[in-house]
């Protein structure tokens, strides 16, 4: 039978529309699927895909001297690159050379011609991204955005950062940089460990967008947390004395060609510690760097300084005991249990001594003697009454390393020895590190009350004081008053009549001790050894500590030096002159001047000259308010000005042919400065300058020596 060609038609039609009609329901079906069952999900990440969580680095607290002089601070950084393919190709050729140059000039690691090369490549390759640096500051940033091209905007020009990232910085340098520490990936070190909960704040995030290639911008969300800074920490550092003492312990490292060495300064009245400096000097180079923190975390013999220890318990626990009263050392070495003993120099011929003459010639027979004449029958007495001034308990400063200090006892079998008692008696056979002898010292300063040594003032967050560090008492009192007397008198015949005759001449008193520690060898297995050239060899650690002024004590101060291998190895003449070097300029500009500012015009004033820092530290010592007027010059000196009724802070320039007038500057500023200007100086005496050579004004011919003669003012 034959089709009718018209119905074919028609039923293909049907067949057309039903199927189509089949599909529109299946692709309706899996919408409202999709939608219903399986919208969130996708929604979900089609969002993760376009958007993401930023870590908010938190900025980690600023450490700061005790004026609020920046010792550490943290300074955003960036990771800063280029996309290439969204600048016009006019823009680019137009701008390349320009921009290439401007490159080099702030990242000049690079060339110009390398930057060009680089950039034209990443465009050519159709790169996203071209990294300019990883740690790019925000100034770099700033400077950045006003570049060819790249001052169009980041959607224009192409330029794109990170999220910050934080950089610790020390705006001083190596100043105490072991003292105030470091941060790292594994290691934390000094004040930023044990303030580490108090400067370290706390990380947020927030959500992006991502908008176009490589960029992406922050959007709100219920999810962000904003990051918390950490608080400030306000150090008892002065950054004044702090570079006293670091030059100071320089120049003694040098002048001795001494291997390492440290030095503190104390408040009295405190324990704030207003400077710690530990250097080791490089063999080679001659130059000196902060190494290891000796003075906390190296316990050392402490040698002859313990004689004020072993002094302290002796007159504490005999009060009746006369320091002018005799004792006979004899002539030759004095034998314990078959170990001799010996003294470096003879006080007097016929070893008649005073108590008084053991302790300022720092003689070991006569301190071995008395200690074990009055101890020898209760050795636990004599180390019972160090122990009660708490020289065997750890200061507590919280700094990361202290060392904890080594102290035996006599019950402890194992570690005495028959010879144990004379040799403790003059600082062998026990461990302090250097903070805890100037603690001692520095109670004997403050009448016997015993302060624990102090790094932190105030705790701030956004400049505002929210907790305030009292200084923390560990011993009322060490001793009686009559004992702390003795010793004061004794600590200042040190120098009047002593081991430390060098430190006279001041027009301030001194009270102190010197001590010098023969270092045991590990190598060796001995304090003395025979070396290669047959010759004997031993090495020391040489100390002087003590305070000053010693009428009115307001600082205490160690220096310690170790391996002096120059002329002198003797503490008198390697540890003295630096800590005098020290206390001479802590004297000079935080002490002396305590002028009365009356409120009249009858001004006056000390018009030294002076370095700036000095001029300036002198002027706040003074309390006066004073305008500064010498435009950054390195020498200054401070005046009053009658006809604006204010004191002013000038610049001095010096013509190079001239002699300047440097009398009432202290020795150091006055050599510098004459050395400086390429002239040759001696001086003669202690103090200050009060006698030039060359008057003021004169004419220098060249190869002239200029004499200085110092004395009081």
């Amino acid at each position: 039978m034959k089709r009718d060609p018209k119905s074919s038609s028609m039923l293909r039609t049907y067949l057309v529309y039903f199927i189509s009609f089949v599909v529109a329901v299946a692709i309706l079906t899996k919408a409202v699927l999709v939608q219903v069952k399986e919208g969130d999900e996708l929604r979900a990440l089609a969002e993760s895909v376009e958007t993401r969580f930023d870590t908010l680095q938190a900025s980690r607290g600023d450490i700061l001297a005790c004026d609020g002089s920046l010792l550490a601070t943290d300074v955003p950084i960036f990771e800063v690159g280029i996309d290439p393919s969204v600048i016009e190709d006019s823009v680019f050729n137009a701008g390349i050379d320009e921009l290439s140059k401007q490159l080099s000039a702030l990242f000049p690691k690079k060339s110009a011609e390398k930057w060009k090369k680089g950039l034209i490549d990443a465009r050519a390759n159709n790169k996203k991204y071209f990294p300019i640096g990883y740690s790019v500051t925000l100034a770099e940033y700033k400077e950045l955005e006003t570049f060819a091209i790249l001052n169009r905007g980041n959607l224009k020009g192409g330029l794109t950062k990170s999220a910050p990232r934080f950089k610790r910085i020390h705006p001083y340098g190596s100043l105490a940089v072991r003292t105030i520490g470091y941060v790292n990936d594994s290691l934390v070190v000094g004040l930023e460990s044990s303030c580490d909960t108090i400067l370290r704040g706390k990380d947020g995030h927030r959500r992006q967008r991502h908008i176009h290639h490589g960029v992406w911008i922050p959007i709100e969300d219920e999810n962000n947390i904003e990051a918390i800074n950490g608080n400030d920490v306000v150090s008892t550092l002065d950054i004044q004395i702090q570079d006293i003492a670091e030059r100071a312990l320089k120049q003694c490292l040098v002048d001795n060609v001494a291997e390492q060495g440290c030095a503190i300064v104390m408040e009295v009245a405190t324990g704030e510690v207003k400077a710690i400096t530990n250097l080791q000097r490089d063999k080679k180079t001659n130059e000196c760097y902060e190494a290891y923190n000796f003075a906390i975390g190296n316990g050392i013999e402490p040698g002859s300084t313990f004689k004020l220890a072993s002094m302290l318990v002796l007159l504490e626990t005999f009060p009746d005991l006369d320091i002018n009263s005799h004792i006979n050392i004899g002539s030759g070495p004095l034998v314990f249990s078959g170990k001799k003993m010996f003294d470096d120099h003879t006080i007097h011929p016929d070893g008649r001594v005073t108590i008084r003459e053991v302790f300022e010639q720092s003689s070991n027979k006569g301190t071995a003697k008395l200690i074990t004449d009055y101890f020898g029958s209760h050795p636990e007495k004599y180390v019972n009454g160090l122990y009660a001034m708490g020289l065997n308990d750890s200061l507590g400063t919280g700094i990361a390393g202290e060392a904890k200090p080594f102290i035996k006892h006599p019950y402890d079998k194992k570690r005495w020895s028959k010879t144990s008692l004379p040799w403790m008696s003059i600082g062998y056979e026990l461990r302090l590190p250097p903070l805890q002898i100037l603690t001692l010292y520095n109670a004997v300063a403050n009448e016997g009350k015993m302060m624990k040594p102090q790094f932190v003032k105030e705790i701030r967050r956004n400049g505002v004081t929210i907790q305030t560090i009292e200084p923390t008492v560990l011993k009322e009192h060490i001793a009686s008053q009559k004992t702390i007397d003795s010793i004061q008198s004794m600590m200042e015949g040190v120098i009047l009549r002593g081991t430390a005759k060098k430190l006279q001449g001041t027009e301030y008193g001194i009270a102190g001790k010197t001590g010098t520690a023969q270092l045991y060898n590990v190598e060796k297995k001995a304090y003395k050894w025979v070396n290669a050239e047959g010759r004997l060899e031993r090495d020391y650690n040489v100390t002087f500590v003590g305070y000053f002024p010693a009428e009115q004590p307001k600082y205490s101060c160690i220096v310690v030096i170790s391996k002096a291998k120059g002329r002198f190895y003797s503490a008198g003449k390697v540890a003295a002159p630096a800590f005098k070097e020290i206390s001479d300029r802590v004297y000079a500009t935080k002490i002396k001047g305590t002028i009365e500012l009356e409120a009249n015009e009858n001004k006056s004033i000390d018009s030294t000259i002076r370095q700036a820092n000095e001029t300036s530290a002198y002027l706040k010592g003074i309390g006066a308010d004073y305008t500064d007027m010498s435009t950054g010059n390195e020498w200054t000196r401070a005046f009053y000005s009658q006809a604006d009724k204010e004191f002013i802070m000038e610049a001095v320039k010096f013509d190079s042919l001239r002699m300047p007038d440097v009398k009432g500057m202290n020795v150091s500023d006055a050599v510098y400065l004459l050395e400086s200007m390429g002239w040759k100086t001696s001086f003669e005496g202690q103090g200050v300058v009060i006698q030039q050579s060359v008057h003021a004004g004169d004419t220098l011919r060249k190869g002239s020596v200029i004499t200085l003669k110092l004395g009081k003012q």
